[in-house]
C-alpha cells in the first residue's frame, strides 16, 4: 500500500499521518492504513460508507487548511 510504505519512508506511524484523496479508492486505501483520512470532494460528492471512512470532507482545498497547518 502507497500510504504504508510512504509513512514507512518518513519514519512516522500510519496512524499519525494525513491522507488526503478526492477518490473513493484513496478514501478506502488510506483508512486501511490506519491514517485520518480527509476527503477533498472534487467530481463525487461521498456516499454514506465512504463517508464513515473519514476522518474529515472538505468541499475544497481551503477547507482543508485546517488540517494541513496541523502537520506544518
Amino acid at each position: 500500500m502507497v500510504f504504508l510504505e510512504s509513512a514507512k519512508v518518513l519514519g512516522i506511524e500510519p496512524q499519525l499521518c494525513y491522507v488526503f484523496e478526492d477518490a473513493y479508492n484513496g478514501v478506502i486505501a488510506g483508512n486501511a492504513a490506519g491514517s485520518k483520512t480527509i476527503m477533498v470532494v472534487d467530481r463525487m460528492e461521498p456516499t454514506e460508507e465512504i463517508e464513515k471512512l473519514c476522518y474529515k470532507v472538505c468541499h475544497s482545498l481551503t477547507e482543508a487548511i485546517p488540517f494541513i497547518e496541523k502537520v506544518i
